[in-house]
């Protein structure tokens, strides 16, 4: 009798197998289609990815290729990615998530060019959710008068990024939950930082602040407190500028001590 149970249950997971490998091949389109749909409603835009592989058995999802782009009278936003891979539980138990244990993101170009455009609109589905988010090489482009009007565009270049749990409202909502960062940051009249984060910590250098770093403790804003895409921008704009007004005032005190 075990025996046989033992036969029966080889060939029920031989055959699962078998369907979950076949349906790897057979839902390609269907997946692709419904993964374009869900990343357009987040982004509130057009999405398109020029391919994907579908791996139900050992657990994951990747894409070539993926674009996003939404235009209104207002302005633009373009999202561009060159690979990316959704980690999800093997042996189809991913089909019942609704998001990646782990995002991995290489190669993103990010271009606002207002940030009015990203003003909320209900999304027909959830947000795309990640337990961990991790970002390689990534351009993020403010053109001029996107965060601040008469202010010239503002380029930044991420080299390494990792985050903690992300809901995808915009695309910089894994900023929220930021756990590691090194980044470049590129402003106006040739204005360049070198920003290093870790542990709640920042070291910041460059063209204002000097080649020494200088570090300061900080705590992240609370995603929760951001309603949806345009809230979380605003809110990041509020938090860079008390960054920024911090490392200034250290500069100043490390040039001429601190005045009472």
């Amino acid at each position: 009798m075990l025996k046989k149970l033992g036969i029966a249950l080889v060939i029920a997971v031989g055959l699962w197998l078998a369907v979950l490998g076949v349906g790897g091949i057979v839902a390609r389109d269907y997946v692709k289609q419904r993964l374009e749909t869900r990343v357009g409603d987040s982004f509130h835009g057009e999405a398109t990815v020029r391919r994907i592989e579908l791996a139900f058995v050992r657990g994951h999802v990747e894409l070539d290729g993926l674009s996003v782009k939404r235009s209104e009278a207002l302005g633009s936003l373009t999202v561009e990615v060159d690979a990316l891979r959704c980690e999800q539980w093997p042996l189809g138990l991913g089909l019942v998530e609704h998001g990646c244990q782990e995002l991995d993101l290489e190669g993103i170009r990010l271009e606002v060019s207002s940030l009015a455009l990203v003003q909320w609109k209900k999304p027909k589905r959830r947000p795309i959710h990640a337990d961990q988010v991790v970002i390689r090489n990534a351009t993020i482009t403010f053109a001029a008068g996107a965060l601040v009007p008469g202010l010239d565009a503002i380029e930044i270049v991420i080299e390494h990024a990792e985050a903690g749990p992300t809901t995808f409202k915009s695309p910089l909502s894994w900023l929220f939950a930021v756990e590691s960062l090194d980044m470049t940051v590129k402003l106006p009249a040739g204005i360049v930082l070198h920003l290093d984060y870790a542990n709640g910590q920042l070291a910041a250098r460059g063209t204002l602040l000097g080649s020494r770093p200088i570090t300061l403790p900080i705590v992240l804003p609370v995603a929760s407190a951001a309603t949806d895409a345009h809230d979380e921008l605003r809110a990041l704009v509020t938090f860079g500028r008390d960054i920024a007004t911090r490392l200034i005032e250290r500069r100043v005190e490390s040039l001429f001590g601190r005045v009472l």
